[in-house]
């Protein structure tokens, strides 16, 4: 399985994840690049950053589901935000 498909599961069975957690699972240091695939996927993601001291980091959810899980359509632009 791969990276950006490991963080789905993970997100899609209700649980949010982090940069740490994703290395964790996945061996990933990129989040926010696994994020953007998920997001050329059709899925939508959010991000909330959370500030810990002087740590910043982004929690990812999914928030939306593509139209169609037969075809890939175009990451939304409209969805961009702080964490990338």
């Amino acid at each position: 399985m791969s990276q950006a498909a490991t963080i789905l599961a993970h997100l899609l069975a209700g649980e949010s994840i982090t940069p740490l957690r994703a290395l964790e699972l996945t061996g990933s240091i990129a989040m926010h690049s696994r994020a953007s695939e998920l997001r050329s996927w059709g899925f939508v993601i959010d991000c909330e950053v959370r500030h810990e001291g002087r740590r910043k980091y982004g929690v990812y959810t999914v928030a939306g589901l593509p139209k169609s899980s037969l075809t890939q359509i175009n990451p939304r632009r409209d969805n961009e935000n702080a964490c990338e």
